[in-house]
């Protein structure tokens, strides 16, 4: 509805003219129709704001995880390793493992 048609009605209204009440009705039941739209959209959206805030922290936890394992492969991948120096690498392996747990 315009703002000139609002004007209109309550100018009518204020001087007695007739005003079309089943017109101002119908226009109230659309209002109310849109309003319950936009609060279930609102609401979805909310879901929806709330699952990918939950898929974020995941996110950052898996790539803390993700930046140990990194880390941990480095330092392994930078040592020369005779065989007896396997057992400490399984050692900075197994902490990385343990430190996701």
């Amino acid at each position: 509805m315009s703002k000139e048609l609002l004007e209109q009605m309550e100018h009518d209204y204020q001087n007695a003219f007739p005003i079309d009440v089943d017109w101002l009705l119908n226009y109230a039941k659309e209002q109310a129709e849109r309003v319950q739209e936009l609060e279930k959209k609102n609401d979805r959206l909310k879901q929806e704001a709330d699952f990918w805030r939950v898929e974020d922290r995941e996110m950052m936890r898996l790539s803390h995880e993700n930046k140990r394992y990194r880390e941990a492969l480095e330092e392994i991948a930078q040592k020369r390793m005779t065989y007896a120096d396997m057992a400490g690498a399984l050692q900075i392996a197994n902490k990385a493992l343990e430190e996701s747990e």
